[in-house]
């Protein structure tokens, strides 16, 4: 077998090993699921099952979420008016997205179990991808909404095309656009988890 032929077959984890100092994502994620699955196919020796094609992006959003660990609720007040624009005009730049206080962070929100919100990449496409890891007392599930076009509403409008529940999802965006538009950066992490409460001009540690 060829150099080239063995190369192919190697787990994409091993590939990229191959290929330091060279920039294969975003900062902005930890570490793309594909990735995640090149590990797990190769521990288990076989490709992943149907009924585990949504743990690559779980483990994932987990690994993203230790690096930092930070929650967010928000002002009451606050979290009344931004669900009150649930249904607002999205046509603010994508871009916005990218403006997350790290590279997940878990939100809560009407005093449910937090959802985890980060970011995956396609490295074959350079696709990426806005995740949401839903925190239920019925099960973990998590959902990767291609980041497409150039505003919100373009990247909403493909949650049916990729089964994300966006009656789920949707009422979150206000609250993640507003987190992101503080321009806060916790991407250090701490010596311990940090809980932040967010104001409408920022968020205070408690």
């Amino acid at each position: 077998m060829s150099d080239r032929a063995k190369l192919r077959k190697q787990p994409a984890y091993k590939k990229i090993a191959l290929k330091r100092g060279e920039k294969l994502w975003p900062d902005y994620v930890a570490i793309p699921s594909s990735i995640v699955q090149s590990v797990i196919e190769d521990f288990k020796k076989r490709p992943i099952a149907p009924d585990e094609t949504s743990q690559p992006l779980m483990y994932a959003g987990t690994i993203a979420w230790k690096l930092t660990q930070g929650r967010y609720r928000f002002d009451p007040e606050l979290e009344h008016e931004l669900f009150m624009e649930a249904r607002r005009d999205f046509s603010v730049s994508n871009s916005l997205l990218y403006q997350l206080p790290a590279r997940c962070v878990a939100i809560s929100v009407n005093g449910i179990l937090p959802t985890l919100v980060y970011f995956d990449y396609d490295i074959e496409t350079r696709q990426p991808k806005l995740c949401f890891m839903l925190l239920s007392r019925g099960g973990t599930r998590a959902f990767a909404l291609p980041i497409v076009g150039t505003t919100i509403e373009d990247t909403l409008s493909q949650a049916q095309a990729t089964n994300v529940p966006l009656k789920v999802f949707e009422p979150l965006m206000p609250h993640i656009l507003h987190l992101c538009s503080l321009k806060l950066d916790h991407s250090v992490k701490q010596e311990t988890p940090k809980s932040y409460l967010v104001t409408r001009d920022g968020a205070i540690a408690c």
